[in-house]
């Protein structure tokens, strides 16, 4: 990310708070592809309640990592934005080192974005809707319908338009 672009976002973001991701690309003109991690990285340049404190030894950032996966659901390349600052930078692979020097496994952390990869329990579907009755099992419709009848003239129920009566109406 070239800084000129990361000033560019944090500029028309303070502009436009609140702004969608895609206003935001189309007023600095940066594709959307890669406006992901610049705006992760401009967010706390805007408001510095969002940076994560990078200073002490590995240990007192560990627990703050910890603290921003488990509390604030952020996702690892957040983290890592939120943490780089006043010359430090931390990448992905830094702060999931980081979170597993706790004793905590990162590929077992979950923020509940996009698929879950931990193998955690999905809740079962229930077998039933719940609208059908217990009462006869053995009947193939629910009761809602009414039970099968056979036309009055004998045949079998038509929908308008069908091909049949289409043909009778319009020889071409």
């Amino acid at each position: 990310m070239a800084p000129n672009e990361l000033q560019k976002v944090v500029s028309f973001m303070k502009k436009n708070p609140g702004a969608s991701q895609q206003k935001i690309s189309d007023g600095v003109g940066i594709p959307m592809s890669k406006l992901g991690p610049i705006m992760w990285a401009a967010e706390p340049e805007i408001d510095n309640s969002l940076r994560i404190a990078n200073s002490g030894n590995d240990a007192a950032v560990a627990k703050r990592i910890v603290a921003a996966r488990e509390n604030e659901n952020l996702r690892w390349e957040r983290i890592a934005a939120y943490l780089s600052h006043g010359g430090k930078t931390y990448s992905v692979a830094d702060v999931k080192r980081l979170y597993s020097s706790t004793g905590k496994d990162p590929n077992k952390s979950y923020t509940g974005r996009g698929r879950n990869f931990t193998g955690g329990a999905r809740k079962q579907a229930p077998a039933t809707s719940g609208r059908r009755g217990t009462k006869d099992k053995a009947k193939a419709t629910s009761g809602r319908r009414g039970a099968a009848k056979p036309a009055a003239n004998g045949r079998r129920g038509q929908k308008r338009g069908t091909r049949a009566q289409r043909g009778a109406k319009d020889p071409s």
